[in-house]
C-alpha cells in the first residue's frame, strides 16, 4: 500500500478524500499542541478552533474533547462545554478534570445538584484533586452546606490550589455562615492580602465588610474595586460585581453615613450602567426625600439633587426627572455649572415627553446661563427638529 506523505494528507483532508488513521491521529496531535499552546495563553477562541479540528480528525479521542470543554467554559459557551465534556466522559468516564470541568460548569448553568454528581465522581477517583476540591467547595456553598464547603476549601488549599485570594474570599463567607466571625474576618484579611489589587477580591470584601456592619472598611474596598475595574476598562453594564459595587456605595453613604452627595456619585453611576436595575427606583426616591427632607441646605446637597435628576433621565422616568431638575433651578443655586446642566436635564426630560414648547421655554428662561453652553443650543436646534416633525405627522397639518 502507498504511504501517504503529511502534505499529500493535508490535501487529502482538505478534499475530502479519506486518509489513513494514523495520518489523521498525527494531525489531531498538532491540532492540539497548538491548541493547549494558546490555551495556556489566554487566547481561548483561537485555542477553541484547533480544538474543534482535532476533535474531528480524532473522534475517538477523549483529549481533544476535553480540551474543547474547557475552552468553552472559558469562553463562557456552557452548553458547548457540557456537549464536549460529555463526549468526554463517554469516551473515558474515569478521566477527573473532565469530570470537574462538567461540574464546574453545571455551577456556572445554576445546577449544583448534577454539578454535585460530577465532583463526587472525580473526588472518588481523585479524593486530593485541588479543583475537584474547590468546585465541589462551591457546590456545598449554593446547596447550603457549611460544613462540607469548609472542609473542601480548606482540603483544596492544602491540596495547592492557586487562586489562592479567591479561596480565602470563599471561605471567610463560610465561617460567616457558620457563626465564626473572628476565622471569618480572618480569611477576608488573608484573601485581601494576597489579592490586593484583585477588583473582584475587593468587591467581595466590600460585600462581607457591609454584612458585618463594618461600613467604613466596606467603603473603602468598594470603592478600590470600582476604581481597579474601571482601570482595567471592565464594562459596568456587562459585570454584576462592578453593579453591587455602587449599589452598595450609594446604600451605606446614605443610609449608614448620611452623606448623599457620595450616594449620588453613585446612583448616576449605577443609572449609567444598568437604568432598568429594579432597586434603582428605590434608592433613588430615598435619596431625594433625604435631600428634600434637610431642605438642601448642607455642602453638595444641590449637586446631589442633580445627580439624582440626572439618573432619573437615564432611568427614562423622564417625568420626575422633570420634577427634581425643576426643584433645583427653583432653589437660588449660584453654581452656573450647575445650573446649565440642570436646565439642560430639564429641557431634554420635556423633550423626551414631547412636550417641546415646553422644553424650548426652559430654554429661553435659562438666558444667558446657556450662552456659553453648546450643548443648550445642539439641544435647542434637536428640539425644534422634533416639533416640526411632530406637526407634519399630525393629521390636521
Amino acid at each position: 500500500m502507498r504511504r501517504v506523505g503529511l502534505a499529500g494528507a493535508v490535501v487529502a483532508l482538505l478534499l475530502g478524500v479519506s486518509v489513513p488513521l494514523s495520518i489523521k491521529t498525527y494531525l489531531s496531535s498538532v491540532r492540539l499542541k497548538t491548541g493547549t499552546d494558546l490555551l495556556r495563553a489566554g487566547r481561548y477562541n483561537e485555542a477553541k478552533a484547533q480544538f474543534d479540528r482535532a476533535a474531528e480528525l480524532s473522534s475517538h479521542d477523549y483529549l481533544p474533547h476535553y480540551y474543547l470543554g474547557w475552552t468553552r467554559f472559558q469562553i463562557g459557551d456552557f452548553q458547548g462545554a457540557v456537549e464536549a465534556s460529555l463526549t468526554a466522559l463517554d469516551l473515558n468516564p474515569n478521566y477527573v478534570p473532565t469530570q470537574v470541568v462538567l461540574g464546574a460548569t453545571y455551577l456556572r448553568l445554576g445546577e449544583p445538584q448534577r454539578a454535585e454528581g460530577c465532583l463526587d465522581k472525580a473526588l472518588e477517583i481523585a479524593p486530593k484533586r485541588a479543583e475537584a476540591q474547590y468546585y465541589m467547595a462551591v457546590c456545598a456553598s449554593e446547596l447550603g452546606k457549611w460544613e462540607e464547603a469548609r472542609d473542601c476549601f480548606e482540603g483544596a488549599l492544602w491540596a495547592g490550589w492557586e487562586q489562592r485570594a479567591e479561596l480565602f474570599s470563599n471561605l471567610g463567607v463560610v465561617y460567616l455562615k457558620l457563626g465564626d466571625r473572628e476565622n471569618a474576618v480572618r480569611n477576608v484579611m488573608t484573601a485581601l492580602k494576597e489579592g490586593s489589587d484583585d477588583p473582584v477580591i475587593n468587591a467581595r470584601a466590600g460585600q462581607f465588610f457591609y454584612t458585618i456592619g463594618d461600613y467604613e472598611t466596606a467603603i473603602a474596598h468598594l470603592a478600590k474595586a470600582v476604581a481597579l475595574f474601571q482601570e482595567k476598562r471592565v464594562d459596568p453594564s456587562a459585570n454584576r460585581l462592578v453593579q453591587q459595587a455602587y449599589y452598595l456605595l450609594a446604600k451605606i453613604h446614605l443610609e449608614e453615613l448620611g452623606n448623599p452627595y457620595f450616594s449620588s456619585i453613585a446612583v448616576l453611576a449605577l443609572s449609567r450602567a444598568v437604568p432598568q436595575e429594579p432597586a434603582l427606583k428605590e434608592i433613588t426616591e430615598d435619596l431625594f426625600g433625604y435631600l428634600e427632607q434637610r431642605r438642601f441646605s448642607h455642602k453638595g446637597d444641590t449637586a446631589a439633587l442633580y445627580h439624582v435628576g440626572a439618573s432619573l433621565l437615564l432611568q427614562g422616568r423622564y417625568e420626575r426627572a422633570a420634577e427634581v431638575l425643576t426643584t433645583l433651578v427653583e432653589s437660588g443655586e449660584s453654581d452656573v455649572r450647575l445650573l446649565q446642566l440642570a436646565y439642560h436635564d430639564l429641557a431634554l426630560s420635556l423633550f423626551m415627553q414631547k412636550e417641546f414648547d415646553r422644553a424650548l421655554h426652559v430654554l429661553d428662561d435659562a438666558g444667558a446661563i446657556m450662552a456659553d453652553f453648546p450643548r443648550g443650543q445642539k439641544l435647542r436646534e434637536q428640539i425644534l427638529a422634533g416639533k416640526e416633525a411632530a406637526r407634519q405627522a399630525s393629521p390636521h397639518e
